[in-house]
């Protein structure tokens, strides 16, 4: 069968058009697969499994879209790029918005950047199917804690060994990533967003909220680096968790479901300390819900007891809950800590300095925003901004660096009308 999502289709009613793209990926090492018809590509698309679809949109009896569609609607996973002429543009642009295709590429195309689009396109086919694999084995290890009738502490260190030894595969995943550390940190917040999308989004929230918190209290380069990663990944031993647990609020819980989540940061621990360079941060995944009270879990840990990484990501936690409960605004959750002093559960001294982020928020990489016209735009300047189409779809996500691919694509997009010609970028 050969490796994972190396096969790619092409389908189109020109010959001449098959084999310029054959020439092109013959030695990049897929399987090749061609169509002069959209009814020829669904057949071999139903005889074999393929990653990555390149379609030409202007076709007789059925067009790129619509055959795109067809392979959307059968093979989801199975990435969809079109090729279009300028006539087709406006059909391009909305087959994006209604997700027919992954991209949609113009011709003539340069041959090295639809080379590189292929590459991506194959490396996000074969992470979905990573992805899938390992929410098989969740959900397979999920139905099996449904079975124990263990105690409370058997269930727990059971379940901490089950995680250990996935922490194995999740390393032979991170070698496979040509030991990318930041590839590394992508993968597990991919894991804890497939468990649960809302993690991921609370994940992200904390840690923009701990960037800015290390920033005002003047920390080092690389305390601020742990926490970062300490934050992201906070929550990762709750993969291990039954969904009608993680469902609940904790109040609503028994106290045995109750004691089983608040084992979670062990697990969290547990998992980061078997993967190369992130055994360090499972401490502060650890104490992440300890109090400055002494009041916390897991070991009730109290005042400087707790690792500084540990106080602020509870601060940034605590903060993004009370955020999403709607029940005030973000000065009274500051006000209020503050007045409790040492009698409450966060050190004063990170809540104060999240009070000042709140009033005067620092860029994390201590930088500024500027507004540019897209044509003032230079290879490697970093995004601050999402760039949105009109129709709200996700253009550039904050945080990407401009690389030349897509300047060219954001200056199309601006003289289509698209997309509005202002980019916010961080100076």
């Amino acid at each position: 069968m050969g490796e994972v999502g190396n096969a790619i289709l092409l389908v189109d009613d020109e010959d001449n058009v098959l084999s310029s793209l054959r020439r092109l990926f013959r030695t990049d090492g897929y399987r090749v697969y061609a169509a002069s018809s959209a009814a020829e590509g669904l057949e071999i698309l139903r005889n074999n499994s393929v990653g990555l679809v390149i379609s030409d949109n202007s076709m007789p009896e059925v067009t790129g879209v619509e055959f795109l569609n067809q392979v959307r609607e059968n093979w989801p996973d199975t990435v969809r790029i079109m090729l279009t002429g300028y006539a087709d543009l406006d059909a391009a642009t909305q087959a994006i918005n209604q997700g027919e295709v992954y991209r949609f590429v113009a011709k003539p195309w340069n041959p090295e950047d639809l080379r590189l689009l292929v590459r991506q396109g194959i490396d996000q086919y074969r992470l979905i199917m990573e992805n899938r694999r390992m929410q098989a084995l969740i959900q397979e290890q999920n139905g099996m804690l449904k079975g124990w009738n263990e105690s409370l502490q058997q269930a727990v260190e059971q379940r901490t060994e089950e995680i250990r030894q996935k922490s194995v595969e999740l390393e032979h995943l991170y070698q496979r990533l040509k030991g990318s550390f930041l590839n590394t940190i992508k993968v597990f917040t991919g894991f804890i967003e497939l468990r649960n999308p809302t993690f991921g989004r609370h994940a992200r929230r904390v840690t923009l909220l701990t960037l800015s918190i290390c920033r005002r209290m003047g920390l080092s380069e690389e305390l601020t680096t742990n926490v970062e990663i300490a934050a992201l990944l906070h929550d990762i031993g709750k993969i291990s968790l039954p969904d009608d647990i993680l469902r609940r609020d904790e109040k609503y819980l028994t106290m045995k479901e109750r004691d089983l989540l608040r084992q979670h940061p062990v697990a969290g621990q547990a998992v980061l300390e078997t993967i190369d360079n992130l055994e360090g941060l499972g401490v502060m995944v650890r104490h992440h819900h300890e109090r400055w009270d002494g009041k916390g879990y897991p070991d009730k840990l109290r005042w400087d007891a707790i690792p500084m990484g540990s106080r602020i990501i509870a601060v940034a936690d605590a903060f993004d809950h009370y955020q999403e409960s709607k029940t005030g605004s973000p000065a009274a959750f500051v006000e209020t800590q503050l007045r409790l002093g040492p009698d409450g559960a966060y050190d004063p001294a990170i809540v104060a300095a999240l009070g000042e982020s709140l009033q005067t928020p620092a860029d994390p990489n201590g930088s500024k925003e500027i507004a540019l016209n897209v044509l003032e735009l230079r290879e490697g300047m970093v995004v601050s901004r999402d760039v949105t189409a009109a129709t709200g779809m996700l253009i550039v996500p904050r945080g990407e660096a401009l690389r030349r691919p897509l300047l060219d694509k954001l200056s199309y997009l601006v003289r289509q009308g698209v997309v509005s010609p202002t980019v916010y970028v961080h100076s």
